[in-house]
């Protein structure tokens, strides 16, 4: 009589159990639907939707806002010595950049400016500045647009080609269409890091379909709070042995002013 008691005592106190946890489970999965998901899952599902994640790349890429830095672009071709400039970059928003040129000296005292899609470039021998296009190459496999506009989301519209990282590296692929023919190139394929939304790499085309570069993101280091790509190394696949590399350094967050962004002013620049 009393092993049946305890065994009925046993069943019981099992189903109450088991409802509890029927009650525990739906008042959790309650509380999912209404308040969502953890912070980290809702970030991982934010950074899947195109728009979103690309704007995140490019505010790892470079600092929000005004912001100032210095960048080295050494050019290397196997039977070449190695051809290297320096360069003062200021940028304003997206859409305006103020370069002097620093280095080599022959060089030295050409200013080049952007307003928009709209670039022109001074030199100290005439009078008047050139406006030129941001495809157009700066040195080695360096175009102006490398340097003068680094505005992905602004320039392209973007669209996933993998629907979840590659299992082996964890990078994510995206595809970039330029929405004007103005922009430095027509397609950019993107490979990125979509937890922490890091560029990787990146092969850039012409609208012919051609393959014009490839670009390495490299030398991460902590700038503004973030770490950013400060080396990037591009190739063209058709020059075997021949690469270019951009260095970024002195990175800093600063109000400019909007004086700065003019022919005017850069006519009137001094070295």
């Amino acid at each position: 009589m009393y092993e049946l008691l305890s065994a009925r005592r046993r069943t019981l106190l099992d189903k109450r159990l088991t409802k509890r946890h029927i009650v525990l489970a739906l008042v959790f999965a309650l509380v999912w639907v209404v308040f969502g998901a953890p912070a980290g899952s809702l970030r991982a599902q934010q950074t899947l939707e195109p728009e979103k994640l690309l704007t995140c790349v490019d505010n790892v890429r470079n600092p929000q806002g005004d912001y100032a830095l210095r960048v080295k672009v050494t050019s290397h071709s196997p039977s070449k010595e190695p051809k290297t400039a320096e360069y003062e970059v200021l940028v304003k928003g997206r859409d305006k950049t103020l370069i002097k040129t620093l280095y080599p000296p022959l060089d030295r005292g050409t200013s080049m400016l952007m307003l928009g899609y709209d670039l022109w470039v001074h030199m100290p021998t005439i009078r008047q500045p050139l406006r030129i296009s941001l495809q157009q190459r700066l040195l080695g496999e360096v175009a102006y647009g490398d340097i003068a506009r680094a505005n992905f989301s602004g320039d392209y519209t973007p669209s996933l080609l993998d629907k979840e990282p590659d299992p082996a590296t964890g990078l994510l692929r995206m595809e970039l269409m330029a929405k004007n023919d103005q922009v430095t190139y027509h397609k950019v394929i993107l490979w990125i890091v979509p937890e922490n939304c890091r560029p990787v790499r990146a092969e850039f085309y012409a609208p012919s379909g051609k393959l014009l570069k490839t670009c390495s993101y490299e030398g991460y280091q902590e700038v503004e709070g973030l770490l950013r790509p400060c080396r990037l190394v591009m190739e063209d696949p058709l020059k075997e042995g021949s690469f270019s590399v951009m260095e970024y350094s002195s990175i800093r967050s600063e109000e400019l002013p909007e004086k700065f962004f003019s022919k005017h002013y850069m006519e009137n620049l001094r070295y």
